[in-house]
């Protein structure tokens, strides 16, 4: 159930100036990816029992570029990032995939139809599969 109240007290390394990022939850915990103001490519999460913020840092991979706009989408032990905008102001194309268990970012392989670089969309994973819907993108016309 959800309800609604006064903010919540949150100890750690507290983020500010957000705007735009991508929210993650699994299990008791939240991923927050990105986000502008500021634009950046850090990846924090919050563990919803003790109400603490840490950074988060991988052990393996190159995280994706600095963005807002993006979608971060749960499949399994990862979440997919797709598309949002770079401090440039250029919409991104690229999907990473950060594995939770091994705290490694991965590039994979893409198959199928390539979906043009974009932002503000939306994005979920059903049966294995990313689905990507509406936002901005660019014309390459």
């Amino acid at each position: 159930m959800l309800t609604t109240g006064s903010p919540l007290q949150t100890s750690g390394q507290n983020l500010v100036g957000l705007w735009r990022p991508s929210f993650t939850r699994v299990r008791n915990k939240l991923y927050v990816f990105g986000g502008g103001g500021n634009v950046t490519n850090d990846l924090h999460v919050l563990d919803l029992k003790d109400r603490r913020w840490e950074s988060v840092q991988a052990i393996k991979g190159v995280a994706p570029s600095k963005r807002y706009g993006h979608t971060a989408s749960l499949w399994r032990n990862h979440i997919i990032i797709f598309g949002g905008c770079n401090e440039f102001s250029d919409y991104c194309s690229d999907l990473c995939v950060f594995d939770i268990q091994k705290s490694t970012w991965i590039r994979p392989e893409i198959r199928g139809l390539n979906v043009p670089a974009r932002y503000l969309h939306t994005a979920t994973v059903y049966d294995d599969k990313l689905y990507v819907y509406g936002g901005f993108a660019k014309n390459s016309d």
